[in-house]
């Protein structure tokens, strides 16, 4: 478009230098991809006002769909496609090629993922071909027809209409025919938008009002080409105001306007691209000089910055807002100028959509900023959607239905106003003020478990933000504790009176919010059970000290996440007792011997070092402790329980320390059970000692 306005405003050299610059590249022929166009609900609205753009088949490749931003899109056009003189497509354009080709296909499926339009886009320029095709009834139809099952086979979500150099004579019969395309795209596409470009001068003032009084949906204003390569003296190409005097952004706006144009149908059409042209001098808006000797004008593309601007002085055309890039070529002995948009200039054009209350912007062309992110956030300040970047809803597991959703968002361009929730993502409350924390009741008479809460926010220009979501579980069950155990605490040291370290274990079950923490509460001799303290709020055992001839137990309340409070349950009561090396309920083999050693709870130990030599204890309780010295001469005994091998016991040390608790085992219930120690043997150190056996009964 940026070779587009009127045929006295038309610059040979910008057309040329479009086609030498952008060459299209060859895509495959077709994309034999089913594609369906948006549903209504399907549409984006994350930015307060629309944003179109043209993609050219010559900025259609492999590459492209990496750089769009999908997110700040409202239409995508594919330019283009135009027809023969009887009104059938001219399927040999590199326009159609691109259209319904495999990279087009990556680019509509991208697009509607992110609930961006696709349109086609219908190209017919010359007075004299317009003059035939607008007095041509078959023609007209035939062009319909074909565009209408081009738009189905590809998904399109309407098109555009790009008719230029048509006189005025013919207006009538444009509209009609742009009101005839649009019922024939609605009749397969419900939601089928139809908009017109139209150029900045008077006739393309007309062309609007004449389209949209028809029934098309917007009228794309092409705002640029206010000046061509050919303009004397140089300047912005899309000046919002003309210094000196005559066509403008804002005078072309003040020309829709008068004509009847209703502003919320316009989209205000800014150029990606500026031109460069040899000047007599550095001045601002100096006389161009285009010739052979000095050279000619060209189109610039701020793709090709900063490696363009290299050696050039940048600076402002306040008046026009316009950024300049001003250097002197040696070689041709010229000054050369440059005016473009940049995101300072282009700012301030966006926020003309705002102040005129148009329906939106749009760019010629996509692909002409490519690596140029300040374009783009430029369309987010002007137009964005504030960022919703979480929620949390609280309590995150809940036993009741009423909740609150805390929204995590940041103010883009408009302050955010408005929040909005959902249960399913499809039943939405009304805008609520926003707020750090917003009251919310999940759905009523679903089963516990986990829930989706859906949330979006809205600025005060009316853009919506992505939906996020965050997971609530609910959850009306208790947990479940299974009765807590107590065993001795391994690798600790018995007291000399013999008291114990011993460790209690507990544990729960919930299927909804899981256990969050536990009560656990200790009685000694039958009184009044005391709180314990535990490591963490969820921790599963303590440790605790035991003395021989008192009463212990335990209870345990287990609490879920959500705040279910489960039964609590209780230990079995447990007293400890000591069987010194001497009692009769140990057996000792021949080869055993007592030694008397100070350190040991009586006094005294058992030892043996002779292989297969065994100790057996029985005893009746609920856990069993063997209580011994280890050290460097010591080795390792194998433990029997009821008869059966279960384990060994490793008694070396390269340090000697007495009265170790060096084993212990436990059962769920009272019983009465058998213990037997053989000495294995251990090659150099082979003794084992017996100090005692603490029993919790």
């Amino acid at each position: 478009m940026e070779h587009r306005l009127r045929a006295a405003h038309r610059a040979l050299i910008v057309l040329a230098a479009v086609v030498v610059a952008f060459p299209w590249v060859a895509l495959p022929a077709r994309a034999d991809v089913p594609l369906a166009p948006l549903a209504a609900g399907q549409v984006t609205h994350r930015l307060s006002r629309e944003v179109f753009g043209y993609l050219p088949y010559w900025e259609l490749n492999s590459g492209t769909d990496a750089t769009l931003r999908y997110d700040l899109l409202s239409t995508i056009a594919f330019f283009g496609v135009g027809s023969k003189s009887n009104g059938t497509l001219d399927t040999s354009q590199p326009g159609y090629a691109a259209y319904v080709s495999a990279n087009a296909t990556t680019i509509i499926g991208h697009a509607h993922a992110m609930g961006v339009r696709t349109v086609i886009t219908y190209e017919s320029f010359g007075s004299s071909k317009n003059a035939a095709f607008f007095t041509n009834p078959t023609a007209q139809a035939t062009a319909i027809q074909q565009l209408v099952a081009l738009m189905q086979a590809r998904g399109a979500d309407g098109a555009n209409v790009d008719v230029e150099e048509i006189s005025g004579t013919y207006f009538p019969a444009y509209a009609a025919w742009v009101a005839a395309l649009r019922q024939a795209a609605l009749a397969v596409n419900p939601n089928a938008q139809v908009s017109v470009a139209t150029n900045a001068a008077t006739s393309g003032a007309r062309m609007a009002a004449a389209a949209i009084a028809a029934g098309a949906d917007r009228a794309f204003l092409m705002g640029y080409n206010y000046r061509t390569g050919s303009s004397n003296p140089v300047g912005s190409i899309d000046p919002i105001v003309r210094a000196g005097g005559g066509l403008s952004l804002s005078s072309t706006l003040d020309t829709y306007a008068s004509y009847g144009v209703p502003m919320d149908h316009v989209l205000l059409g800014l150029p990606f691209y500026g031109i460069t042209w040899p000047t007599v001098s550095a001045d601002l808006r100096a006389a161009s000089q285009v010739g052979s000797t000095y050279g000619y004008a060209s189109v610039f593309y701020p793709s090709s910055l900063p490696g363009s601007a290299a050696g050039a002085t940048l600076d402002y055309d306040p008046v026009e807002q316009s950024a300049r890039l001003t250097m002197f070529d040696p070689i041709a002995k010229s000054w050369f100028q440059t005016y473009y948009d940049d995101p300072t200039t282009l700012a301030v054009k966006l926020a003309l959509v705002n102040q005129r209350g148009l329906a939106g912007a749009g760019f010629w062309a996509l692909g002409y900023e490519q690596g140029q992110p300040g374009y783009w956030d430029m369309v987010t300040n002007a137009f964005g959607a504030s960022k919703l970047s979480a929620i949390v809803v609280t309590p995150g597991a809940t036993r009741s239905l009423d909740v609150s959703v805390s929204p995590v968002w940041q103010d883009i361009g408009a302050p955010t106003t408005s929040i909005r929730l959902s249960n399913d993502g499809l039943n939405w409350s009304s805008w609520l003020p926003i707020s750090a924390s917003v009251p919310w009741h999940l759905a009523d008479g679903q089963p516990d478990g986990p829930r989706t809460v859906s949330a979006q926010i809205m600025n005060a220009i009316g853009a919506m933000s992505q939906v996020v979501t965050a997971e609530v579980i609910v959850d009306t069950v208790a947990p479940v504790a299974v009765a807590p155990t107590v065993s001795g605490a391994l690798h600790t040291t018995a007291g000399p009176a013999g008291d114990i370290s011993a460790t209690v274990s507990w544990a729960a079950t919930d299927a909804g919010s899981g256990v969050a923490s536990y009560l656990v509460e200790a009685s000694q001799d039958g009184a009044a059970y005391v709180p314990l303290t535990l490591a963490t709020a969820a921790a599963t055992s303590l440790t605790v000290r035991l003395s021989p001839g008192h009463l212990y137990q335990w209870r345990v309340t287990p609490t879920d996440a959500a705040g279910n409070v489960g039964a609590p349950v209780l230990s079995l009561p447990v007293r400890p007792q000591v069987y010194q090396e001497i009692s009769g309920a140990i057996r000792y083999t021949p080869s055993w011997q007592r030694a008397m050693y100070g350190p040991a709870l009586g006094g005294a130990v058992k030892w043996s070092a002779v292989t297969a030599a065994t100790a057996t204890f029985t005893f009746s309780g609920s856990s069993v402790a063997l209580i011994a010295p280890v050290g460097p001469v010591r080795g390792v005994a194998k433990i029997i329980i009821d008869g059966v091998p279960v384990t060994s016991v490793n008694l070396y040390s390269a340090y000697g320390r007495s009265r170790q608790l060096v084993w212990s085992r436990t059962w769920a219930a009272y019983g009465k059970h058998t213990i037997a120690l053989r000495v294995l043997g251990t090659s150099g150190h082979p003794r084992i000692d017996i100090d005692a056996f603490v029993v919790l009964r």
